[in-house]
């Protein structure tokens, strides 16, 4: 089952635009000697799988041993990891009955892990910015 929507266009133009951005960033961070090369491991794999096309759950597994050697498993990394768990072995079988429940757990889950990518990326404006529109 896939989604797709009129804003699919716009969506994967934005998508590309913001992982070259924290790309730069995180490269420049590292160049400077800011950002640790495990702590910019840990943006950039969290990067491409929430600005990717297809976002799914067995990617954390790439993602959460990087998060826990780095920075350990915080509440909010917690929370992604459980709405993984929600939305797919529980709503996705029930997808055509749970379709608002399904999308606002998958939803929360890439807003809240886009939002902590962008954080330690440096990116902390953009951030503020996107919480106006919210």
């Amino acid at each position: 089952m896939g989604f797709a929507g009129p804003a699919g266009g716009c969506t994967a133009a934005a998508s590309a635009a913001l992982l070259v951005a924290i790309y730069a960033s995180v490269l420049f961070q590292v160049g400077r000697g800011t950002l640790a090369l495990g702590r910019a491991s840990v943006v950039i794999v969290g990067a491409l799988i929430v600005l990717s096309k297809v976002f799914s759950p067995q990617y954390l597994v790439w993602l959460i041993p990087l998060v826990a050697s780095e920075e350990g498993l915080t509440p909010a990394w917690f929370a992604v990891a459980a709405l993984t768990t929600v939305s797919y072995p529980l709503l996705w079988l029930r997808a055509p009955g749970a379709g608002f429940l399904l999308m606002a757990a998958l939803l929360t889950r890439d807003l809240l892990l886009l939002g902590m990518v962008l954080g330690r990326a440096g990116m902390r404006p953009l951030i503020d910015l996107l919480g106006r529109w919210l």
